[in-house]
């Protein structure tokens, strides 16, 4: 008996792991950062099973399950991270929890002037460029890292 060949990597990247599973062909993209229950019970075992549920965006969101099953099964890894914020991936990053970022770190780096709340989210500041030896005008997001 030959042995079935094995999709490509295209396939894969589409598909995911679970290539000739019955339902839909492509996983869809959940576009939502919050989520509703029938009741407190579910809302609580939701929030319970951390990242693997889906109760708010950072803790958990099938879109973001569905991109780390991936990665990890194109990489050949036990499993892959996603973060939707920074927050989240300065946290991981680390080790520490994001709300001791958020209740500690946060407000010294606000006070000192590093950072700045906006409308679409925190920002580094002029400041935190040049105190990171980072040149430039404007900063970028995109070259702080």
């Amino acid at each position: 008996m030959e042995r079935p060949k094995q999709p490509g990597l295209d396939t894969r990247t589409v598909h995911g792991p679970h290539l000739g599973a019955t339902g839909a062909m492509s996983t869809p993209i959940v576009h939502s950062a919050t989520f509703s229950f029938e009741s407190l019970d579910d809302m609580n075992a939701a929030q319970a099973a951390g990242s693997s549920g889906s109760f708010y965006q950072r803790n958990g969101h099938p879109t973001i399950h569905a991109v780390e099953e991936r990665l990890a099964a194109l990489e050949g890894a036990e499993a892959a991270l996603l973060f939707p914020s920074g927050i989240g991936a300065i946290a991981a990053t680390l080790t520490e929890d994001a709300e001791t970022l958020e209740d500690v770190v946060e407000p010294f780096l606000l006070k000192e002037g590093f950072v700045t709340r906006t409308a679409s989210g925190r920002r580094a500041t002029a400041r935190a460029y040049a105190h990171l030896g980072v040149p430039g005008g404007t900063p970028s997001q995109e070259r702080l890292l």
